[in-house]
């Protein structure tokens, strides 16, 4: 019989807390800058410590908004979905959303759409929310999926983004999982991201050898990086198997 695995749903706010104290005291740092994290799209006993290891480098007073970005399983008509409530609630309680970022992004391009048939509490929004209601003081979050993997409608979402947000004291996440422990297709991946070839990492990542959740979401979020200016950088956690957690600012990008 396999292990049962505890998603991050079911823990309590003291074991969240238990986990990013944990991991603060590991690395021993608070990173100011970090605009983007990769965190797996479903967070659980198995990834827990590594997901903690990004998350507790936040600066709790230093975002007033969080976006997160996950791809929805299914092809919707209605390419950027946004979810039309005014709060987002988790075991922990309520996220206000925020509605004139949402409105900005409608504003942005017709392909973003209010669109409540595409919201479910399967989202890996709420994952990510968990996480963030123990490490960030006050914040606000919107929800963004990604209906539509045409390469078009990934560069639109780029762009949006990162004229957006770069001025916002925002901070990206974007959920994906890489849903086998290969070491070579992390390799892979290290190899295409650190040489810019994007087309060819969307490729890859969609191909039969590659078993991931979120390829369109993580996609994107190599390529706001890659438009803000930034290094990436593969670290590896022994003991673990391949994931993709990282954290991003001006300077790197870190994947365990």
């Amino acid at each position: 019989m396999g292990i049962m695995l505890r998603e991050v749903t079911e823990f309590s706010a003291e074991e969240i807390q238990k986990g990013l104290q944990k991991a603060r005291e590991s690395h021993g740092e608070i990173n100011e800058g970090i605009r983007i994290l990769f965190a797996p799209a479903t967070i659980n006993t198995q990834n827990f410590n590594r997901v903690c290891d990004i998350y507790s480098r936040l600066n709790p007073t230093g975002y007033e908004t969080v976006v997160v970005v996950e791809e929805h399983p299914e092809v919707l008509g209605k390419k950027l979905p946004m979810p039309s409530t005014q709060s987002y609630k988790t075991p922990l309680g309520e996220v206000p959303v925020n509605d004139p970022l949402r409105n900005e992004f409608c504003d942005e391009d017709d392909d973003f759409f209010i669109f409540d048939p595409a919201y479910s509490e399967d989202m890996s929004l709420f994952h990510q929310l968990m996480m963030l209601q123990n490490c960030l003081n006050d914040f606000n979050a919107l929800s963004i999926q990604i209906a539509d993997k045409n390469q078009f409608i990934l560069k639109e979402l780029v762009h949006a983004l990162q004229e957006v947000m770069a001025s916002k004291n925002g901070l990206l996440v974007f959920c994906s999982d890489l849903e086998t422990g290969d070491r070579e297709q992390v390799l892979k991946i290290q190899k295409m991201v650190k040489e810019k070839s994007h087309s060819s990492l969307l490729h890859y990542l969609n191909s039969d050898g590659v078993q991931m959740k979120g390829t369109a979401a993580f996609i994107v979020g190599v390529m706001v990086a890659d438009e803000w200016g930034m290094q990436i950088n593969f670290v590896e956690e022994k003991g673990e198997s391949a994931s993709l957690a990282a954290f991003a600012d001006h300077a790197r990008v870190f994947y365990y």
